[in-house]
C-alpha cells in the first residue's frame, strides 16, 4: 500500500466519524494493509483501527485482532491514556477475548499515567475492566480511577452512568463527593432534555 500506518488509521477514524461504513472490498483492502504493516504499527494507529473497528461494529477478523494484540503487548508501555481506555474498551466491544498478558500489561502502563486520564478515558476503561475476569484486574488500578474520578468536577451523562456502572460491577462504593458530581451530571442532562423537549432555550 502506499499509504502509511498513520494514514490508514486516521482514513479509516474519518469513516467511523463520520458514521459511514466502507464497502467490503475496501474493507477487506485495508484490513490486507493492516496486516502488512502490523510489525510496524504504533500505539497511536493500534487503538484508531480498534476504536473505528468497534465504532462501525465492523470484524477486521481474527488474524487482525491477533496481531493488534501481539503488538500491543510489545509497545504497553509506549500507550498514553487515550489509546489504553480506547484499546480495552474496543476488544471488549468487538467481543473478542483479552488475553491475560496483554490485560495485564495496559493495566501495569494505566497505572503509571493515572493522573492523565480524563473524563472519557476514566469512563472507557471503567466499560472495560468489568468484562476481564476479576482475578485478572488490578485492585490499586480501579482504586487509582476513583481517586481520578473524584477530583474531575464534569461529566456528560453518559460518563456518568459509565463510571457508575463500572465501579458498581467491580464492587467499588464511589464516595459521596463523586457520587454527587454523577448524579449532578445525569441531572444537568435530564434538564437539558426537559427544555429541549418543550423548545426553550438555556444559556
Amino acid at each position: 500500500s502506499q499509504y502509511s500506518g498513520q494514514q490508514l488509521a486516521v482514513i479509516v477514524w474519518t469513516f467511523a466519524k463520520l458514521s459511514v461504513t466502507p464497502e467490503d472490498h475496501y474493507i477487506n483492502k485495508i484490513t490486507a494493509c493492516i496486516l502488512a504493516k502490523s510489525p510496524t504499527l504504533q500505539p497511536f494507529e493500534i487503538s484508531n483501527f480498534l476504536w473505528s473497528f468497534a465504532r462501525l461494529k465492523l470484524q477486521p477478523g481474527s488474524e487482525v485482532l491477533d496481531s493488534f494484540k501481539s503488538r500491543t503487548i510489545q509497545l504497553a508501555p509506549k500507550f498514553l491514556p487515550q489509546g489504553i481506555s480506547n484499546t480495552l474498551w474496543a476488544f471488549v466491544t468487538l467481543q473478542s477475548g483479552i488475553p491475560p498478558t496483554l490485560s495485564k500489561a495496559l493495566q501495569d502502563r494505566a497505572m503509571e499515567c493515572v493522573n492523565n486520564f480524563a473524563q472519557t478515558e476514566i469512563s472507557n476503561i471503567l466499560f472495560a475492566l468489568p468484562h476481564i475476569p476479576k482475578s485478572q484486574v488490578d485492585p490499586k488500578l480501579v482504586i487509582s480511577l476513583h481517586r481520578r474520578a473524584m477530583a474531575s468536577t464534569f461529566f456528560t451523562q453518559q460518563q456518568a452512568s459509565t463510571i457508575l456502572w463500572g465501579f458498581t460491577k467491580l464492587s467499588v462504593e464511589p464516595s459521596g463527593h463523586l457520587l454527587k458530581n454523577l448524579k449532578k451530571a445525569q441531572e444537568g442532562a435530564q434538564k437539558r432534555e426537559y427544555y429541549e423537549d418543550n423548545n426553550q432555550y438555556i444559556a
